[in-house]
């Protein structure tokens, strides 16, 4: 698998292995990226939180909402919306209950395609916050460019 990469115990994806101890999104995404599985693992993490959503509804958690990444792949793919809905309506849900996430980059090539209503800084950026003007001035800017296209911004903690 090459260098581990670190995951805090912050790191809201992955697993624990027996072998490979905790397995974080930093490690497995560009593996899965790089040999094609990232469209499948996409899918199955929509479906498996629908089904949570579902669950947790049931339970008479009716304001819940649960968030899943999607790929810039996922996104750029077409059929994105699509697959959502058919996931909804295959549970019976409305599209309330989720809150797709989308890395900006991904974001700025496609949001013109999409009804998109707000904007997450990542982890990463946030991360830096006081440790780099920069992080600071691209922060800065991402919440500006949000909010000069009428969208909220959002951190990730």
């Amino acid at each position: 698998m090459g260098q581990r990469v670190p995951c805090g115990s912050e790191a809201p994806v992955g697993w624990h292995d027996d072998e490979l101890g905790r397995v974080c999104a930093a490690e497995f995404i560009p593996i899965a990226g790089s040999c094609g599985l990232i469209d499948a693992i996409g899918c199955w993490v929509l479906s498996q939180a629908l089904g949570v959503v579902a669950t947790w509804r049931r339970a008479g958690w009716r304001q819940t909402r649960i968030s899943v990444n999607i790929s810039a792949r996922q996104f750029a793919q077409g059929d994105l919306v699509a697959t959502v809905l058919s996931g909804l309506k295959a549970r019976g849900r409305t599209g309330d209950a989720l809150e797709l996430e989308v890395t900006e980059s991904a974001l700025v090539e496609n949001l013109h395609n999409l009804p998109v209503d707000t904007v997450k800084i990542e982890r990463g950026f946030v991360q830096r916050l006081g440790q780099s003007s920069s992080a600071g001035r691209l922060c800065t800017a991402i919440i500006a460019m949000a909010h000069l296209l009428h969208l909220g911004a959002v951190a990730e903690a």
